[in-house]
């Protein structure tokens, strides 16, 4: 195969004939969801559409809770990608559902950062920025919950906090969302790591305070000190 199609075609043949012949279904279930991974990853978001909705009517899906949930991230992405928000968030949401219900088995604190951070990233997206924002505090949330409130977890978290904040206009609630969130940093890793999430955090807080030089004459003390941080961080 590999001779007579190329790479590409090659491995497309393999999950086809593998998903075909195998009567395991926890490995057929598998085999499909590359195969819909494969057709997402080259663009051909209807053929991966057809295959997730495949997946959805298989028996293993509707018994175990797992395998909806890897089929529900799976078309959540496709959906993003394809900019239809609304089906992607409808999926994103039941993910969380999901592992709401396996709480007492002590989910990972960075799925529940990660599969929240999804949804609100797919909030934003719809302009939904008050609901965007509700998703990243109950990142924190989780976060205080389980001991992480001193942690580079936690300046992520609060970074979302601020970039959702000014996007909301509220431009004195995302400059201090940010400073703890480089508070956190400078905590952690010190106060110039190699990380350019710590420039950003930055260039966040300086672009805000120029947004704020023109509605405040003259400048604070404060301001002046974050324009000069922010220009000395560029």
């Amino acid at each position: 195969y590999y001779q007579k199609y190329g790479s590409v075609k090659t491995s497309h043949m393999f999950i086809f004939r593998y998903k075909k012949v195998c009567c395991n279904r926890n490995l057929s279930f598998y085999a499909l969801l590359r195969l819909g991974i494969y057709y997402h990853i080259n663009r051909d978001f209807e053929d991966a559409l057809d295959t997730f909705q495949e997946l959805s009517e298989l028996p293993i899906v509707k018994d175990y809770t797992y395998y909806d949930i890897l089929v529900n991230r799976s078309k959540s992405r496709l959906y993003y990608a394809m900019e239809r928000y609304q089906a992607a968030s409808e999926c994103q949401s039941i993910v969380l559902k999901y592992l709401k219900l396996k709480a007492k088995r002590q989910v990972p604190v960075l799925t529940y950062r990660k599969e929240y951070n999804k949804l609100g990233k797919i909030q934003e997206k719809m302009g939904n920025f008050e609901d965007a924002k509700m998703s990243y505090q109950a990142v924190i949330e989780i976060l205080e919950g389980r001991g992480y409130s001193e942690t580079l977890d936690m300046a992520k978290a609060i970074t979302k906090l601020g970039e959702v904040s000014r996007l909301m206009g509220q431009l004195d609630e995302a400059s201090e969302y940010f400073q703890e969130s480089l508070r956190l940093y400078r905590l952690n890793i010190g106060e110039f790591p190699w990380q350019s999430s710590v420039a950003r955090l930055h260039e966040s807080i300086g672009g805000i305070a120029l947004e704020q030089q023109q509605k405040v004459s003259p400048l604070t003390s404060e301001q002046k000190q974050i324009i000069e941080n922010y220009e000395f961080a560029l």
